[in-house]
Protein backbone atom coordinates (compact mmCIF):
# COMPACT_ATOMS: atom_id res chain seq x y z
CA UNK A 1 0.00 0.00 0.00
CA UNK A 2 1.26 3.48 -0.86
CA UNK A 3 1.08 5.85 2.08
CA UNK A 4 -0.53 9.28 1.88
CA UNK A 5 2.83 10.79 2.87
CA UNK A 6 4.42 9.14 -0.15
CA UNK A 7 1.75 10.54 -2.46
CA UNK A 8 2.20 14.10 -1.10
CA UNK A 9 5.99 14.00 -1.43
CA UNK A 10 7.18 16.11 -4.37
CA UNK A 11 9.64 14.40 -6.69
CA UNK A 12 13.11 15.89 -6.76
CA UNK A 13 14.17 17.52 -10.01
CA UNK A 14 17.66 18.28 -8.75
CA UNK A 15 20.68 16.90 -10.62
CA UNK A 16 22.42 13.82 -9.28
CA UNK A 17 24.70 14.57 -6.37
CA UNK A 18 22.56 17.41 -5.00
CA UNK A 19 20.24 16.70 -2.09
CA UNK A 20 16.88 18.42 -1.70
CA UNK A 21 17.24 22.16 -1.01
CA UNK A 22 15.84 23.29 2.30
CA UNK A 23 15.79 26.38 4.42
CA UNK A 24 18.12 26.44 7.40
CA UNK A 25 16.66 26.97 10.83
CA UNK A 26 19.80 28.82 11.91
CA UNK A 27 20.18 32.55 11.40
CA UNK A 28 23.24 33.75 9.57
CA UNK A 29 24.98 37.10 9.62
CA UNK A 30 26.23 38.68 6.39
CA UNK A 31 29.97 37.94 6.24
CA UNK A 32 30.67 41.09 4.20
CA UNK A 33 28.45 43.70 5.81
CA UNK A 34 27.30 43.41 9.45
CA UNK A 35 24.73 46.15 8.81
CA UNK A 36 22.72 43.79 6.59
CA UNK A 37 19.90 42.01 8.45
CA UNK A 38 20.40 38.42 9.56
CA UNK A 39 18.82 35.78 7.34
CA UNK A 40 17.91 32.11 7.13
CA UNK A 41 19.93 30.70 4.22
CA UNK A 42 18.83 28.01 1.81
CA UNK A 43 21.05 24.96 2.02
CA UNK A 44 21.92 22.00 -0.14
CA UNK A 45 24.51 19.24 -0.05
CA UNK A 46 26.48 19.13 -3.29
CA UNK A 47 28.78 16.15 -3.67
CA UNK A 48 28.86 15.75 0.07
CA UNK A 49 29.59 19.45 0.73
CA UNK A 50 27.10 21.81 2.45
CA UNK A 51 26.33 24.85 0.32
CA UNK A 52 24.44 27.87 1.69
CA UNK A 53 22.78 30.72 -0.21
CA UNK A 54 24.47 34.12 0.15
CA UNK A 55 23.19 37.18 1.98
CA UNK A 56 20.02 38.22 0.09
CA UNK A 57 20.92 41.92 0.30
CA UNK A 58 24.37 41.31 -1.19
CA UNK A 59 22.80 39.15 -3.88
CA UNK A 60 20.40 41.90 -4.92
CA UNK A 61 23.23 44.42 -5.06
CA UNK A 62 25.32 42.16 -7.31
CA UNK A 63 22.34 41.46 -9.58
CA UNK A 64 21.66 45.19 -9.88
CA UNK A 65 25.29 45.82 -10.84
CA UNK A 66 24.92 43.39 -13.70
CA UNK A 67 21.42 44.48 -14.73
CA UNK A 68 21.86 48.26 -14.55
CA UNK A 69 24.22 48.49 -17.55
CA UNK A 70 21.80 46.35 -19.55
CA UNK A 71 18.85 48.52 -18.57
CA UNK A 72 20.86 51.62 -19.38
CA UNK A 73 21.67 50.24 -22.83
CA UNK A 74 17.99 49.48 -23.45
CA UNK A 75 16.99 52.93 -22.21
CA UNK A 76 19.58 54.62 -24.44
CA UNK A 77 18.40 52.65 -27.46
CA UNK A 78 14.82 53.74 -26.78
CA UNK A 79 15.86 57.39 -26.44
CA UNK A 80 17.87 57.16 -29.65
CA UNK A 81 14.82 55.84 -31.51
CA UNK A 82 12.76 58.67 -30.01
CA UNK A 83 15.28 61.23 -31.30
CA UNK A 84 15.48 59.62 -34.74
CA UNK A 85 11.71 59.94 -35.06
CA UNK A 86 12.11 63.74 -34.96
CA UNK A 87 13.36 63.75 -38.59
CA UNK A 88 16.54 65.66 -37.76
CA UNK A 89 18.67 65.79 -40.95
CA UNK A 90 21.68 63.44 -40.88
CA UNK A 91 24.01 66.40 -41.39
CA UNK A 92 22.90 67.85 -38.06
CA UNK A 93 21.89 64.77 -36.09
CA UNK A 94 25.17 64.49 -34.19
CA UNK A 95 25.69 68.22 -33.71
CA UNK A 96 25.83 69.38 -30.10
CA UNK A 97 25.76 72.70 -28.30
CA UNK A 98 29.17 71.96 -26.82
CA UNK A 99 30.91 71.68 -30.21
CA UNK A 100 29.38 74.87 -31.62
CA UNK A 101 32.25 77.26 -32.37
CA UNK A 102 31.76 81.00 -32.30
CA UNK A 103 34.02 83.90 -33.17
CA UNK A 104 31.76 86.91 -32.59
CA UNK A 105 29.86 88.19 -29.56
CA UNK A 106 26.54 87.46 -31.31
CA UNK A 107 27.34 83.80 -31.93
CA UNK A 108 28.64 83.40 -28.39
CA UNK A 109 25.47 84.86 -26.93
CA UNK A 110 23.38 82.69 -29.27
CA UNK A 111 24.99 79.52 -27.89
CA UNK A 112 24.18 80.58 -24.33
CA UNK A 113 20.65 81.57 -25.33
CA UNK A 114 19.99 78.17 -26.90
CA UNK A 115 21.28 76.43 -23.78
CA UNK A 116 18.85 78.48 -21.67
CA UNK A 117 16.06 77.74 -24.14
CA UNK A 118 16.73 74.00 -23.84
CA UNK A 119 16.51 74.21 -20.04
CA UNK A 120 13.21 76.06 -20.32
CA UNK A 121 11.77 73.39 -22.63
CA UNK A 122 13.02 70.59 -20.38
CA UNK A 123 11.34 72.26 -17.42
CA UNK A 124 8.00 71.99 -19.25
CA UNK A 125 7.59 75.61 -20.31
CA UNK A 126 6.11 76.51 -23.69
CA UNK A 127 8.35 79.05 -25.36
CA UNK A 128 8.75 80.15 -28.96
CA UNK A 129 11.91 81.52 -30.55
CA UNK A 130 12.63 83.28 -33.83
CA UNK A 131 16.20 82.75 -35.01
CA UNK A 132 17.57 84.97 -37.76
CA UNK A 133 20.96 85.61 -39.31
CA UNK A 134 23.08 85.35 -42.40
CA UNK A 135 23.97 82.09 -44.11
CA UNK A 136 26.33 79.66 -42.40
CA UNK A 137 26.26 81.04 -38.86
CA UNK A 138 25.07 77.78 -37.29
CA UNK A 139 21.37 78.51 -36.78
CA UNK A 140 20.25 75.03 -37.84
CA UNK A 141 23.17 73.44 -35.96
CA UNK A 142 22.04 75.05 -32.69
CA UNK A 143 18.34 74.35 -33.22
CA UNK A 144 18.90 70.69 -34.09
CA UNK A 145 21.24 70.24 -31.14
CA UNK A 146 18.52 71.56 -28.83
CA UNK A 147 15.89 69.43 -30.56
CA UNK A 148 17.90 66.23 -30.16
CA UNK A 149 18.73 66.90 -26.51
CA UNK A 150 15.05 67.52 -25.84
CA UNK A 151 14.13 64.24 -27.57
CA UNK A 152 16.73 62.33 -25.56
CA UNK A 153 14.92 63.68 -22.49
CA UNK A 154 11.72 62.08 -23.80
CA UNK A 155 10.26 65.35 -25.12
CA UNK A 156 8.60 64.71 -28.48
CA UNK A 157 10.02 66.79 -31.30
CA UNK A 158 10.08 67.32 -35.05
CA UNK A 159 12.28 69.10 -37.57
CA UNK A 160 10.76 70.42 -40.79
CA UNK A 161 11.01 73.24 -43.26
CA UNK A 162 8.28 75.71 -44.12
CA UNK A 163 8.10 74.31 -47.66
CA UNK A 164 7.59 70.78 -46.34
CA UNK A 165 4.67 71.94 -44.21
CA UNK A 166 2.94 73.50 -47.20
CA UNK A 167 3.69 70.54 -49.48
CA UNK A 168 2.41 67.96 -46.99
CA UNK A 169 -0.85 69.81 -46.50
CA UNK A 170 -1.35 70.32 -50.25
CA UNK A 171 -0.66 66.63 -50.91
CA UNK A 172 -3.88 65.75 -49.07
CA UNK A 173 -6.09 67.58 -51.59
CA UNK A 174 -5.78 64.98 -54.34
CA UNK A 175 -8.20 62.28 -53.27
CA UNK A 176 -6.74 59.76 -55.71
CA UNK A 177 -3.14 59.98 -54.47
CA UNK A 178 -3.50 61.34 -50.91
CA UNK A 179 -2.11 59.01 -48.23
CA UNK A 180 -3.59 61.00 -45.36
CA UNK A 181 -6.25 63.59 -44.61
CA UNK A 182 -5.56 67.27 -44.12
CA UNK A 183 -6.34 66.89 -40.41
CA UNK A 184 -3.69 64.16 -40.05
CA UNK A 185 -1.13 66.24 -41.95
CA UNK A 186 -1.72 69.25 -39.71
CA UNK A 187 -1.65 67.08 -36.58
CA UNK A 188 1.86 65.89 -37.50
CA UNK A 189 3.09 69.45 -36.91
CA UNK A 190 0.82 70.23 -33.97
CA UNK A 191 1.49 67.20 -31.77
CA UNK A 192 5.27 67.42 -31.05
CA UNK A 193 6.19 69.30 -27.89
CA UNK A 194 9.04 71.01 -29.77
CA UNK A 195 8.83 71.89 -33.47
CA UNK A 196 11.70 73.38 -35.49
CA UNK A 197 10.62 75.15 -38.70
CA UNK A 198 13.66 75.86 -40.87
CA UNK A 199 14.35 77.65 -44.17
CA UNK A 200 11.75 80.36 -43.86
CA UNK A 201 12.26 82.68 -46.81
CA UNK A 202 13.73 80.33 -49.42
CA UNK A 203 10.53 78.74 -50.69
CA UNK A 204 10.39 77.92 -54.38
CA UNK A 205 8.32 79.69 -57.00
CA UNK A 206 7.44 83.29 -56.38
CA UNK A 207 8.48 82.90 -52.75
CA UNK A 208 5.53 83.90 -50.66
CA UNK A 209 2.85 81.39 -49.77
CA UNK A 210 -0.78 81.74 -50.75
CA UNK A 211 -3.37 83.09 -48.37
CA UNK A 212 -4.64 79.53 -47.94
CA UNK A 213 -1.14 78.31 -46.99
CA UNK A 214 -0.76 81.09 -44.44
CA UNK A 215 -4.16 80.26 -42.95
CA UNK A 216 -3.10 76.64 -42.43
CA UNK A 217 0.23 77.70 -40.94
CA UNK A 218 -1.57 80.04 -38.55
CA UNK A 219 -3.81 77.14 -37.57
CA UNK A 220 -0.77 75.03 -36.72
CA UNK A 221 0.93 77.80 -34.75
CA UNK A 222 -2.29 78.68 -32.89
CA UNK A 223 -2.94 75.06 -31.93
CA UNK A 224 0.60 74.65 -30.71
CA UNK A 225 0.52 77.79 -28.62
CA UNK A 226 -2.90 77.04 -27.15
CA UNK A 227 -1.66 73.58 -26.15
CA UNK A 228 1.53 74.98 -24.59
CA UNK A 229 4.02 73.65 -27.11
CA UNK A 230 7.30 75.24 -28.17
CA UNK A 231 8.35 76.29 -31.67
CA UNK A 232 11.67 77.45 -33.11
CA UNK A 233 11.53 79.31 -36.42
CA UNK A 234 14.76 79.73 -38.43
CA UNK A 235 15.31 82.22 -41.24
CA UNK A 236 17.98 84.12 -43.13
CA UNK A 237 15.53 87.02 -43.33
CA UNK A 238 15.41 89.98 -41.00
CA UNK A 239 12.76 90.10 -38.31
CA UNK A 240 10.86 92.74 -40.28
CA UNK A 241 10.68 90.52 -43.39
CA UNK A 242 9.37 87.36 -41.69
CA UNK A 243 5.67 88.36 -41.42
CA UNK A 244 5.51 88.56 -45.23
CA UNK A 245 6.47 84.88 -45.44
CA UNK A 246 4.52 83.31 -42.59
CA UNK A 247 1.63 85.76 -42.17
CA UNK A 248 0.98 88.39 -39.53
CA UNK A 249 -1.11 86.08 -37.33
CA UNK A 250 1.47 83.28 -37.13
CA UNK A 251 4.24 85.83 -36.60
CA UNK A 252 2.30 87.45 -33.76
CA UNK A 253 1.97 84.11 -31.97
CA UNK A 254 5.61 83.18 -32.45
CA UNK A 255 6.79 86.61 -31.34
CA UNK A 256 4.62 86.54 -28.23
CA UNK A 257 7.41 84.90 -26.21
CA UNK A 258 9.69 87.78 -27.24
CA UNK A 259 12.62 85.42 -27.82
CA UNK A 260 14.52 86.79 -30.81
CA UNK A 261 17.96 85.38 -31.56
CA UNK A 262 19.78 87.31 -34.29
CA UNK A 263 23.08 85.61 -35.17
CA UNK A 264 25.71 87.42 -37.23
CA UNK A 265 29.14 86.13 -38.09
CA UNK A 266 31.23 84.48 -40.81
CA UNK A 267 29.90 81.75 -43.08
CA UNK A 268 31.33 78.58 -41.54
CA UNK A 269 30.66 76.64 -44.74
CA UNK A 270 32.91 78.97 -46.73
CA UNK A 271 35.47 78.92 -43.93
CA UNK A 272 35.58 75.12 -44.10
CA UNK A 273 36.36 75.27 -47.82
Amino acid sequence: MISMAKIMEKPSCLPDGINRVKKSETLRQCPDNPDHPDYFPWTAVVSGKLIESPCPVCKKIKEAQVMNPRLEAIRNAGNEAFARAADIPDRYYYKTLAEYQFVTPDTGLAKKAFARYLNEVKSGKAINAIVTGNVGTGKTHLACAVLKEACLSKISGKYTTLSKIFRRIKSTYNKETAEESEAVAIAAFVEPKLLVIDEVGIQSGNGRATDHDLTKLSEIVDERWNNEKSTILISNLSIKEIPDWIGERAYSRLAESQVFLPITGPDYRQKAK
